[in-house]
């Protein structure tokens, strides 16, 4: 089948129903709490589920009912403590065996297959700027060749001979290589 010939298929599809509204479960079940956070492992190879959790939870510093559940291909990370979930979702990135693990909330609207894991935030060293460079809006402008601009940190107070960098929180695409640089125009 020619590319030509899908694509035509796949114009003539439609959805032959309107939307329709389904009520909301106002009671939650076990899987699904306030606090889950939905990950998944990227690699090529499969893993231990008990030597990841072993991993977590001493990276995590061993969250109190912490609950791990696999479920569709994805892992679940079900929290009892608010600040144990906070924790674990402001310290991203995280790796496991040397594989990264992409994490993301998962919000009791989305259903599992939804949750975007394409994604995770990364901390970029941005090295070689002139210090009148590193500014908030030059890092709006690197951001869009690496990801999305999440936070900006710099650090200007540095003493001679050290050197300044600035610190980019940056939500990266992880089907995509990160270009490590670029050039200044002067």
């Amino acid at each position: 089948m020619d590319i030509n010939t899908l694509i035509q298929q796949t114009n003539r599809l439609t959805c032959s129903s309107e939307p329709i509204e389904l009520e909301t479960d106002r009671t939650l079940p076990d899987i699904l709490t306030p606090l889950t956070i939905v990950g998944k492992i990227i690699c090529d190879i499969p893993f231990n589920k008990s030597t990841v959790r072993k991993i977590l939870f001493k990276a995590w510093s061993s969250p109190s009912g912490l609950k791990i559940k696999e479920q569709d291909n994805h892992l679940l990370f079900i929290f009892q403590n608010e600040a144990d979930y906070h924790k674990v979702l402001n310290n991203r990135p995280w790796t496991v065996m040397g594989s990264h693990l992409a994490i993301r909330e998962w919000l009791p609207d989305v259903a599992l297959q939804e949750v975007n894991l394409s994604t995770s935030p990364f901390w970029v060293r941005v090295y070689g700027l002139p210090p009148n460079r590193m500014t908030s809006n030059n890092a709006i402008t690197i951001e869009k060749i690496i990801g999305v601009l999440l936070q900006v940190e710099h650090s200007r107070n540095c003493r001679i001979g050290e050197a300044a960098f600035m610190r980019l929180r940056v939500e990266i695409a992880l089907e995509q290589p990160v270009p490590k640089g670029f050039a200044l125009k002067r």
